[in-house]
């Protein structure tokens, strides 16, 4: 997620970055010069390994917690690896590659582990993840143009967060609770269509899914015309 070769105030509009920046870059002044930045980058993703392994086998309502716990350390470790590199100088387009690299696996298992957990297989959430993994191809696709990569103000971390916090709060709350619109009586098709995706009945990661409806397209088209405008300059 955070760039290795690019400041956090460039092209990296993700908000939760933002916030943590000044404190991340505080802690990583006191990271020795021995530890390298791509051994944080493999810290980053053991700790997302660990929280998707907890997510996906866990059998006990703590498993939420703890995936929690780790999810938030892949966060932590993946911001401060670029931060320590670009502190002690040891940027390298390896690291990048390695960063972007890892990520691409760790979305590949966060999203699988959620799927199998929450038993999302339905047409329609399996779509909504599968035009996410879309997202960050476009986002590398346009790199290749425009020469950087841009992250959106509700960026990879913002959405690792929300992962995070729909599941401590589903630890809380983990019960679904049905939609009952009278009207759909009246249109079995809208009824039918709704059931067999699974929107019949909703909880709190259903509904943390449900967020990319809403920043997905933008996001796309967004890279669309950085694309565009930088291509007719």
């Amino acid at each position: 997620m955070s760039s290795k070769t690019k400041s956090i105030s460039g092209s990296n509009e993700d908000f939760i970055d933002h916030l943590t920046y000044g404190p991340y870059s505080k802690l990583a002044a006191y990271i020795p010069q021995w530890v390298t930045p791509n051994q944080l980058t493999w810290a980053n993703f053991t700790c997302a390994m660990i929280g998707c392994g907890c997510l996906m086998w866990g059998t006990s309502n703590w498993s939420l917690l703890v995936s929690a716990l780790f999810l938030y350390l892949f966060t932590f470790f993946d911001a401060l690896d670029g931060i320590h590199a670009r502190l002690s100088g040891q940027l390298s387009k390896f690291g990048h590659f390695l960063d972007h690299f890892l990520d691409g696996f760790t979305w590949l298992f966060l999203y699988f582990s959620v799927i199998v957990k929450f038993s999302l297989f339905s047409p329609f959430f399996i779509f909504l993840f599968m035009l996410r993994m879309l997202m960050q191809s476009f986002a590398y696709l346009t790199e290749t143009v425009t020469g950087h990569l841009h992250l959106p103000r509700i960026g990879p971390t913002c959405e690792v967060a929300g992962y995070c916090v729909g599941l401590v709060v589903s630890f809380f709350y983990p019960d679904s609770f049905s939609i009952s619109f009278p009207a759909l009586d009246e249109i079995p098709w809208l009824y039918q269509v709704l059931e067999h995706n699974q929107l019949l009945e909703l909880n709190v990661m259903k509904i943390t899914i449900l967020g990319y409806i809403f920043g997905l397209p933008p996001t796309i088209l967004n890279f669309y015309c950085q694309a565009y405008q930088t291509t007719k300059q």
